[in-house]
């Protein structure tokens, strides 16, 4: 039986790579396809290897954010209709009345698609939602502004896109274009951590609908802010450019982008695919 190379000083082979990030290994050679995870070939080998440096340095980030997790006492949730009140003031306190649509407006679209929100709660305060709106291909045209026709409708606000007129229902093949709203309460010292629990929550959802076979293909959000913008091509998003409209609009295509952090729901929908029930 042959023997294993061993790895040169300062360096991890994949195998001990794997083991030290406690990853799967698809998702590990994922990394290293797209230049995540860097492999070295030192002088005088053949095989590429992995410095311990950057290996370590990521396995000690997750353990600070694993336990930054494990201690935390915040709870992302499906929301319930008591709970659209807390959205609605939220969004208020941030937006203003000429972006933030009034209570029974809020309302409305949830009453119709109970699936739409979702929100993370500290010690029973709510401290951010995500909007996850399934809606109509028109509906995209006039946010993106695809045609010229679209550009002269655009919609500007959440009380313009999120209406019961606008919005499908969580089913196979209605549910393909997802408007995204994520708003954190500001000024917390855990605020980003809060956009990221519900980001990661988010994306929860999207994979338990993929498994339903209730394939998302595209996601799109908009932004005023400076944080949400960074945020956005941060997760990847491709930014739409509406020259004289300071309203930033991204879309992400689920399907076409190489991402490791979407490697596993596009192995779900793979899966969805292959074998429908």
């Amino acid at each position: 039986m042959a023997k294993k190379p061993r790895a040169p000083k300062n360096f991890y082979t994949a195998s001990q790579a794997i083991k030290k990030l406690d990853m799967p290994r698809s998702t590990f050679f994922n990394f290293v396809k797209i230049g995540k995870i860097k492999k070295v070939i030192p002088e005088g080998y053949t095989e590429g290897y992995y410095p311990k440096s950057v290996i370590d340095k990521m396995a000690l980030e997750k353990e600070i954010f694993s336990l930054l997790y494990a201690s935390d006492t915040s709870v992302f949730r499906k929301a319930e209709e008591k709970d659209v009140q807390g959205i609605h003031n939220l969004s208020l306190s941030i937006f203003g009345t000429n972006v933030a649509p009034d209570y029974e407006n809020r309302l409305a679209p949830y009453l119709k698609n109970p699936d739409i929100y979702y929100i993370v709660e500290q010690d029973g305060i709510l401290v951010g939602y995500l909007g996850m709106v399934p809606i109509k291909k028109d509906t995209v045209n006039r946010i993106m502004g695809e045609t010229e026709e679209a550009r002269s409708t655009l919609l500007t606000s959440m009380s313009e896109i999120v209406t019961p007129e606008n919005i499908l229902m969580f089913k196979p093949g209605e549910a393909e274009n997802i408007y995204l709203i994520a708003v954190t309460r500001q000024g917390l010292s855990r605020s980003k951590y809060y956009g990221m629990k519900l980001i990661l929550g988010g994306y929860e959802v999207l994979k338990d609908f993929a498994r339903q076979g209730i394939i998302a293909k595209r996601l799109y959000a908009v932004s005023r802010t400076p944080d949400g913008v960074r945020l956005a091509k941060k997760l990847g998003f491709r930014e739409i450019v509406i020259p004289g409209n300071p309203v930033r609009r991204f879309e992400l295509d689920l399907e076409g982008v190489i991402s490791p952090s979407l490697h596993e729901y596009q192995q779900i929908v793979k899966e969805a695919q292959d074998h429908p029930e």
